[in-house]
C-alpha cells in the first residue's frame, strides 16, 4: 500500500486488525497493533475496541483486560464510549 503511495488511516489499520483476528492470529494482530503504536499513531478507541474484542473471542481476556485498562489510563474513553463502540461493531458484523 504504501509502496504505490498510499497511506493507511484508522479504517485500514482497523480492518486488518480485525481480519488478523477473526483468523485467530492474535498475536500478530498484536505484533502489528505495537508497530501502528511504534509509528507515532495514537490509537482511536475503534482500534483498541477491534482488537479487546478478538482477544476476547480468542480467549485472552488478560490481555483484553490490559488493552481495556491502558485504553481507559489514555483518560481519552469512557467505559460508555467504548460499550457504544462495540455495540455499533456487532450490528454491522
Amino acid at each position: 500500500m504504501q509502496s504505490v503511495g498510499l497511506t493507511p488511516n484508522f479504517i485500514t489499520y482497523s480492518v486488518l486488525l480485525d481480519g488478523l483476528c477473526k483468523n485467530h492470529r492474535v498475536n500478530e494482530a498484536l505484533s502489528f497493533f505495537g508497530i501502528i503504536i511504534n509509528s507515532g499513531i495514537h490509537p482511536n478507541v475503534a482500534l483498541y475496541t477491534v482488537l479487546i474484542d478478538g482477544c476476547c473471542k480468542n480467549g485472552k481476556l488478560g490481555i483484553a483486560l490490559d488493552l481495556f485498562s491502558e485504553l481507559c489510563s489514555r483518560g481519552a474513553f469512557t467505559f460508555e464510549e467504548v460499550a457504544n463502540h462495540q455495540e455499533i461493531r456487532s450490528r454491522n458484523i
